[in-house]
């Protein structure tokens, strides 16, 4: 992709129309689609006078030189290049500067994302606690605060035995996200921007900057007014965790600044060598559908483990749907035959328990090929777990929510990593079923 060629309004405008055709990878497309009925010509007529006014009102955006962006496609989080060779680099690097220069004269015509090295990026999920805790910009969903470390490349963080560079949260109903490192992005204020949909029209909403201190930093490319100590980060949660009811947090979170950027790299959350996926076959293809599956389970309610039993047979609020989605997708190909219906089947019964929409479940059935694994076998297609399985911040949100209080694994779950958890949960399962047939 030339960035430089999308100054020019024509090409602008056609490579809009190519995010709409599906020739760039935008979740986002389908959810645009669906708003017009599949009306492709309409969207493309309505994206295009979008197009129009964004060049009236574009503007350049100057960086500081500590940071490394990233471009994202317009309207959307994800990135247009490939950015991971990025978080090695440092500010001097030709590719990097190349990048710079070009998202900051395409200002408002695209989005942009930085790499968190020496950020701290506190992610709220929540749209009423700006006045209970300062918060530095609005996006879609909450509020972000953000620090500058100048110190340390990361910041690791600890919760329990749950330990790396991302940590989630969930305080009474709201989802905190601590994040920090180069394996992780924040969204630059000044070019953030999303469509949102609304008595039949197309708005285009743009993230807030909402204290002054962000504004001059961001507006001036100056990071001295958001320059902090880890220390600083600490009391800033506590306080937060405070605000938002959950005090208990408050003494069992610990955060520790990593010295070298190796270290952050050694860590296995953020390895970029490991594998995906698991690469060695199932020894048995497991026969079940999903339907039967789930029929064979609906009597044993009472012994399933928790999180399993709600993510496949409970009302799932929205906000948890994604853990409970990779929790599914890391268990069932263990057990069920994980062909295209069974996959459809899976996700419509997911969906049906969930508040969610058509573009939702385009986006889960499109999202189980980033969650689980591809074999060939015997020239079929095998569907299986991903090696990674379950994320750990998924296990301390169940935690949160109260799933392991009365589950009968509890004892031993709570001692295993996440890995172990979920070799835990197959083996009971396979266990139950052995004892029902």
């Amino acid at each position: 992709m030339n960035l430089k060629q999308l100054l020019n309004p024509s090409k602008y405008i056609q490579f809009l129309y190519d995010i709409v055709d599906g020739k760039y990878p935008v979740n986002e497309a389908l959810e645009w689609i669906d708003w017009f009925n599949g009306n492709r010509d309409e969207l493309k007529k309505v994206l295009a006078t979008i197009a129009k006014i964004l060049f009236k009102k574009h503007y350049t955006v100057l960086y500081p030189i500590e940071m490394i962006v990233v471009p994202r496609y317009p309207f959307t989080k994800q990135p247009m290049v490939g950015w991971k060779e990025l978080q090695g680099k440092d500010f001097g690097d030709q590719k990097v500067n190349e990048l710079k220069e070009a998202c900051s004269k395409l200002g408002n015509l695209i989005n942009v994302g930085f790499l968190l090295r020496n950020f701290v990026l506190v992610d709220i999920d929540s749209k009423d606690i700006e006045k209970s805790i300062e918060v530095d910009i609005e996006t879609r969903r909450g509020y972000h605060k953000i620090f500058y470390i100048d110190g340390f490349p990361a910041v690791k963080m600890k919760l329990g035995k749950n330990v790396g560079f991302k940590l989630s949260i969930n305080c009474l109903g709201v989802k905190v996200d601590i994040i920090s490192g180069s394996s992780f992005l924040g969204s630059h204020p000044l070019q953030s921007r999303y469509l949102e949909y609304k008595d039949e029209k197309i708005n285009v909403r743009s993230y807030k900057i909402v204290s002054k201190d962000a504004d001059i930093a961001f507006r001036s490319a100056d990071l001295t007014l958001l320059k902090a100590t880890v220390d600083d980060v600490k009391d800033y949660i506590s306080r937060l965790m405070k605000a938002l009811g959950c005090e208990g947090y408050c003494k069992q979170i610990e955060l520790q600044g990593v010295e070298k950027e190796e270290e952050v790299k050694e860590l296995p959350d953020v390895n970029p060598k490991l594998s995906r996926f698991n690469v060695n076959p199932v020894k048995v293809l497991p026969s079940f559908d999903y339907k039967e599956f789930k029929d064979m389970l609906k009597d044993k309610l009472s012994i399933l483990p928790t999180c399993l039993r709600i993510a496949l047979f409970g009302t799932i609020e929205k906000g948890h749907r994604w853990f409970h989605l990779r929790l599914l997708t890391a268990v069932l190909p263990f057990f069920v035959s994980m062909d295209k219906l069974n996959i459809e089947a899976m996700v419509n019964d997911f969906a049906s328990r969930t508040n969610s929409t058509r573009s939702d479940v385009r986006k889960w059935l499109y999202d189980i090929k980033y969650f689980t694994g591809r074999l060939i076998l015997d020239n079929q297609e095998i569907i299986v777990p991903s090696k990674l399985g379950v994320p750990a911040e998924a296990w301390s949100d169940f935690e949160t929510l109260g799933y392991c209080d009365n589950c009968p694994l509890a004892p031993s779950c709570r001692r295993l990593k996440g890995s172990m958890k979920r070799r835990l949960i197959v083996a009971y399962i396979a266990k139950i079923l052995g004892e029902s047939t």
